[in-house]
């Protein structure tokens, strides 16, 4: 349950961040850099709870699996009960 929650908690804090930010009207790509330094607790946060929630991995540096959340809990259940 602490996982599901800190994804919500974690989510929320990082989209309301990308979300108030005024990206559009920013021409300076120091904008951005400065920003994730001070997100990084919380994606690195959200990316150990979303890897404990489903199986996935969203550090893996050959790619992001795009398959929906849905699909892996699905997945993980099916294996929980053929145990």
């Amino acid at each position: 349950m602490t996982h599901f929650r800190d994804l919500g908690v974690y989510g929320e804090q990082i989209l309301l961040s990308v979300r108030w930010g005024d990206w559009i009207g920013i021409n300076d790509e120091n904008a951005a850099k400065n920003w994730a330094p001070v997100t990084s607790p919380e994606i690195q946060s959200y990316i150990h709870a979303y890897r404990a929630v489903t199986g996935a991995d969203l550090s893996n540096p050959e790619g992001v699996d795009f398959t929906p959340p849905s699909v892996h809990l699905r997945k993980r259940l099916a294996l929980q009960r053929a145990r």
